[in-house]
C-alpha cells in the first residue's frame, strides 16, 4: 500500500465562512473528487479467441486538478490483457459544471475454446485509479489571541469541512491566550475508495501559518477503518495580540475500483 498525506490545509473541502466576522466556519458542500465514470467493454459476450476492448472513463468534478498515479487492471481470470492506453495523468478540474475527463483502453484477448472447463465463463474485470487527494480549508479557521488578562469572556466554537472521502472537525477556544491553547480535532473517513499507504502512514498534516504551531502538533497519522475517526490535537500560541487564519491540511492517496462483467462461451 502507498502513503497517505493529511496536512492542515486541506485541497478538496469547499468549505465557505459564515458572514459574521470572526464565526467559525463551516463546510455546506463537499466538493466532489475523482470518480470512475464508466468501465464498458465493446463486446460484453465474446466468442473464444475473440479481441475486444475495455473502456474506462475518469470524471474530476472537484474544484482541483487530481494527479492519476496509478491505474491497473485485475482479476481477468483467463482474459489476456493485450495492451493498454492507461497511464498516469492530470485529469483537470471542472470549469463552469463540466466536469474534467479522461478516458483510456485495455485491449483485451478471450482464451481459445480449449482453455474453457465450461460451456460459458463469466469473468469480472476490475479496474484500480489511485490519486493523489486532499482535504484543504479554503479559508481558514479564525482565531484571535489576547493577553490573559484581556480575556473577559472566552467561547467555544467549532469548525468543520470535507470533501467526500474525509471530514475534518475541531474545537477551539475563541480568544485564545498568547501562552497557547490546543485545537482539539478530529478526522473521519467517508465510504467512497480506500486509502493507500505510502512511506509508512496513511496521511500527512500540514499546519498554516507554521509559526503558530507547537511541536506536539501531529504531522501524520494512520488512518481510521472506513465510517470511524481518530482524535488528535494542536496547540497554537503567538507572541503578539493579533487574529489568525489556521489552515490545516491533510494529504493522502485514494483508490478507487470498478467492476465490470464479461462472458466467453465455449462453442
Amino acid at each position: 500500500m502507498s502513503l497517505l498525506l493529511v496536512s492542515v490545509v486541506a485541497v478538496s473541502s469547499g468549505c465557505t465562512s459564515s458572514s459574521i466576522p470572526g464565526a467559525p466556519p463551516t463546510d455546506p458542500e463537499a466538493d466532489p473528487t475523482l470518480s470512475i465514470a464508466e468501465l464498458t467493454p465493446v463486446d460484453s459476450a465474446l466468442n473464444p479467441g475473440q479481441e475486444t476492448v475495455l473502456r474506462m472513463s475518469l470524471e474530476n468534478r472537484g474544484s482541483a486538478d487530481r494527479e492519476v498515479t496509478d491505474i491497473q487492471l485485475s482479476n481477468t481470470g483467463l482474459l489476456e490483457v493485450e495492451s493498454t492506453s492507461c497511464e498516469s495523468v492530470t485529469v483537470r478540474a471542472s470549469v463552469e459544471g463540466s466536469p474534467g475527463r479522461y478516458q483510456c483502453t485495455w485491449q483485451v484477448r478471450a482464451p481459445e475454446a480449449s482453455e474453457l472447463t465450461v460451456s460459458d465463463r463469466s469473468f469480472s474485470p476490475t479496474a484500480s485509479v489511485t490519486y493523489d487527494s486532499a482535504l484543504r480549508t479554503q479559508n481558514g479557521v479564525p482565531l484571535r489571541f489576547r493577553e490573559t488578562n484581556q480575556l473577559d469572556s472566552v467561547e467555544s466554537r467549532s469548525f468543520s469541512f470535507s470533501n467526500g472521502e474525509l471530514s475534518l472537525s475541531g474545537t477551539y477556544d475563541f480568544p485564545m491566550p498568547l501562552s497557547g491553547s490546543p485545537i482539539d480535532m478530529e478526522v473521519t473517513v467517508g465510504e467512497t475508495g480506500r486509502m493507500v499507504e505510502t512511506d509508512g502512514s496513511e496521511m500527512s498534516i500540514d499546519y498554516r501559518p507554521e509559526y503558530l504551531v507547537s511541536s506536539d502538533c501531529p504531522t501524520s497519522l494512520d488512518k481510521p477503518d472506513v465510517g470511524r475517526s481518530k482524535k488528535f490535537s494542536c496547540t497554537v500560541s503567538s507572541d503578539a495580540a493579533s487574529t489568525e487564519r489556521f489552515s490545516p491540511t491533510i494529504l493522502y492517496k485514494q483508490t478507487r475500483t470498478q467492476s465490470t462483467t464479461m462472458t466467453v462461451q465455449k462453442r
